[in-house]
């Protein structure tokens, strides 16, 4: 619905028409309307470019109106009708040299780069597309909130730095980060189809979170224990009586677990389930013991009573769950590994979860089975189905020199259920192997060419040139040698047909086998080079255990979940050329952590 206006009605006579319009003089004059009647509003400069020019007082009627830079003072012609503005904008992106729009294309200016560049000097040339980039990745690294850029302080700031920078707003900022995201993500898809690999140390610590989730009351409680005896150095030594009267090394005590990592709670767990005789005494002996359980305890806004002491179920559930964390412990490990070659690992991690998580399904405590389940629950959404696992997996399997195609048949028998599937995810694998195997052959077309020729020249020692006289005989050794050369030439057939390395010997090294025999196999020593590079963790070991989560800072928390996912992805990749995980430590780096190392073994000796 359109607002009504009323136009005020002009007590003076209308003008005089001009000669074009009196076509017909003895017509009587066309009758007004209150539209238009009255005076013209002047109509507002709706251009920009008056931000930067001044329109010049008129000395008559007859005069040409102009309009004067506020830079330079030069004066252009304006007339509304005659003159437009791209002449006034002309003059300020190339001709005012105190203009801060002036864009000098030729003119570049000498800075030096960063010292991780190399610190050269070179030319620099103003890009407002490149700024604006640059702002939507400070806001990603920084962590910034997106009404950053229209703070007064950065405004300020970025006037004087660079007067040309258009300020974007948040809106603009929010788009922005979702066209780098879309941008990087489609430059990350380009580069293959075997990328995406999802963090096994990651799921790992998924699936033991859950686990602990159920078994909360028991870890809990055997907690309570250790803060007890830990809380003076009078309890500590009426708990080494204890331990010294049920004969229990008292060499060994329980540490102090920390709540978000949970590979520290495995570590007091199972110091604690060696000392349990120690605990029962302490039971019977300390009457304070059971008075610590009494009382209560802060737990958020509420208060609620500590849980233990812990029951002879609880000692006995935690042992079970104790094993499975052993082997979790032994597999983020192996997971997060940074100097060996950990893309091995997870095909054969994964079969074992699997193993343990189905035996404790199996078992007659209801408490045990509880637990499986949750944790079979996230096995089954990240490890369930075969084609989510990266096929990487499976072939740097193959290239192990001590499992090879049998172990990765083997290990398929146990994640797919029916056997034909085994035998296409079988020749998936070994299709992609040949396919890798190809594509390296053609990149090194001249190591493949010397490799194939020696072959070849080594089958021509073995022909009689009696025998080559009969052309059927010629025949059937070209036959018989286009046979052998083709089964000699797929260094795959050849590395498959020797026997395996022993899986016994624990010093073995897969990078250094291949080193060894890298002249007999050239092409796939480069497939497993590349290969065994792929990480099977995508966080550090330290990280991999932790069981907090990342907390969305108040100007981030009504942010949509697809805004978010393009925030963390793209800062992950944006910050992945500045952390390595294989930065060798520097000689002060080594000598404080030696340091380190003496005072806890000077701790430890005064403990006990």
């Amino acid at each position: 619905m359109e607002a009504e206006s009323e136009t005020p009605v002009s007590t003076n006579p209308p003008p005089p028409l001009a000669p074009s319009q009196s076509a017909h003089p003895q017509s009587d004059p066309p009758q007004s309307t209150p539209s238009t009647l009255g005076k013209r509003k002047s109509c507002k400069n709706a251009s920009g470019v008056w931000d930067h020019f001044t329109k010049m007082k008129c000395e008559d009627e007859t005069s040409e109106s102009r309009c004067i830079c506020k830079y330079c003072k030069k004066d252009y012609a304006c007339d509304g009708k005659r003159n437009g503005t791209s002449t006034l904008w002309h003059h300020l992106r190339s001709q005012c040299k105190n203009s801060p729009l002036r864009h000098e294309k030729r003119q570049k200016v000498l800075s030096f780069e960063d010292q991780a560049k190399g610190g050269n000097l070179v030319a620099h040339a103003f890009s407002k597309e490149r700024c604006r980039i640059a702002c939507v990745k400070m806001i990603i690294l920084d962590e910034l909130p997106f009404s950053h850029v229209e703070g007064i302080g950065f405004r300020e700031f970025l006037k004087e730095a660079q007067p040309r920078f258009d300020f974007p707003s948040r809106t603009t900022i929010a788009g922005d980060v979702w066209d780098l995201y879309q941008e990087e993500k489609a430059k990350i898809n380009s580069d293959g189809s075997l990328l995406h690999v999802r963090c096994c140390a990651h799921i790992t610590n998924l699936i033991v979170t859950d686990g602990m989730k159920e078994i909360h009351q028991s870890i809990e409680s055997i907690c309570n224990c250790a803060k007890y005896i830990r809380g003076s150095s009078q309890r500590l030594e009426k708990f080494r009586a204890c331990l010294e009267m049920e004969k229990v090394d008292t060499r060994t005590m329980v540490p102090l677990d920390v709540c978000a990592r949970w590979n520290s709670t495995y570590m007091m767990l199972e110091s604690a389930l060696k000392l349990q005789k120690g605990f029962e005494r302490m039971e019977d002996d300390d009457p304070n013991f059971l008075g610590y359980f009494e009382e209560y305890e802060a737990h958020g806004r509420e208060k609620k009573k500590r849980v233990g002491p812990p029951t002879s179920l609880d000692w006995d559930n935690t042992k079970v769950f104790v094993k499975f964390l052993k082997k979790s412990d032994d597999a983020t490990l192996r997971f997060s590994a940074s100097k060996t070659v950990s893309s091995n690992a997870p095909l054969h991690e994964i079969c074992s979860f699997l193993e343990e998580i189905d035996t404790m399904m199996n078992v007659d405590d209801v408490v045990m089975c509880k637990i499986a389940t949750m944790m079979k629950r996230n096995f089954d959404k990240y490890w369930g189905n075969v084609n989510n696992i990266n096929k990487l997996f499976f072939v740097a399997v193959i290239l192990d020199p001590r499992y090879k195609t049998e172990y990765v048949e083997f290990c398929l028998g146990d994640l797919v259920s029916d056997e034909n599937g085994v035998n296409d995810m079988s020749l998936e694998i070994k299709t992609l192997l040949h396919n890798l195997y190809d594509y390296y052959r053609k990149q090194n077309p001249a190591v493949a060419q010397v490799f194939h020729g020696n072959v070849e020249s080594e089958g021509s020692l073995h022909v009689n040139n009696d025998v080559t006289k009969s052309s059927r005989l010629q025949k059937f050794l070209k036959s018989r040698r286009d046979k052998d050369v083709v089964e000699i030439r797929n260094e795959i057939n050849k590395y498959l047909l020797e026997p395996p390395v022993n899986l016994t010997n624990d010093e073995f090294k897969v990078i250094d086998w291949w080193k060894e025999n890298a002249t007999k196999f050239p092409i796939l020593a480069n497939v497993a080079k590349d290969v065994f590079v792929v990480q099977a963790s995508t966080v550090a070991s330290e990280c991999s255990f932790s069981t907090g989560k990342r907390v969305v800072d108040p100007f981030r928390s009504s942010l949509t979940p697809k805004t978010v996912e393009a925030l963390i992805c793209c800062s992950d990749w944006l910050r992945a050329e500045e952390f390595s995980y294989y930065k060798e430590p520097v000689l002060e780096e080594l000598d404080f952590y030696q340091a380190l190392e003496k005072v806890e073994k000077c701790f430890l000796s005064f403990l006990h």
